[in-house]
């Protein structure tokens, strides 16, 4: 009896878990949206496709097409930080094993593109190697949520399309 209460007491916990994530609040204001927009469309420009905003709570936030098809996914992130202010990039495990699991899936190219407080852009192939895997995050919202699993690529790592 005590090993089908725990195995419910786990599924609850599980199941507690999951809609605790669904429920998070969502730190992304309008402006952070535009910014997004602005970079995916210069990317859009420079290699001659169309960029298509995903649904909110899709993994990735945007995806690139062709003549109707679908040609990659990409994830933009705006960093207030200049480029040179870390020696790596950190990035979330869960969001880029989304993103891995959208190139396993479709076999398209998925990249993470980042533009740096200082002006400087630069984008990744999530595929790449990284560096380092330790655990971190955001301290600044005080969210317990915002620590978990963390890739982190060396700056060297990224191509850079644009230098401030």
């Amino acid at each position: 009896m005590k090993k089908r209460h725990l195995r419910y007491s786990n599924y609850l916990n599980k199941l507690l878990d999951y809609w605790r994530n669904l429920m998070r609040p969502i730190y992304e204001t309008e402006e952070d949206l535009e910014k997004e927009e602005r970079l995916a469309l210069a990317f859009a420009e420079k290699y001659g496709a169309e960029a298509h905003k995903l649904p909110a709570l899709y993994p990735l936030d945007y995806c690139y097409t062709k003549d109707g098809s679908v040609v990659a996914f990409i994830e933009i992130k705006i960093r207030t930080n200049s480029f040179a202010a870390y020696p790596t990039y950190m990035i979330s495990l869960s969001k880029i094993t989304s993103a891995r699991n959208t190139h396993i899936t479709t076999g398209l190219p998925v990249l993470l593109a980042v533009k740096w407080g200082c002006g400087t852009v630069g984008f990744i192939d999530v595929n790449a190697p990284f560096e380092n895997l330790t655990m971190g995050g955001r301290t600044d919202r005080n969210d317990e949520a915002d620590i978990e699993p963390v890739v982190h690529w060396n700056m060297e790592a990224f191509t850079i399309v644009h230098q401030a």
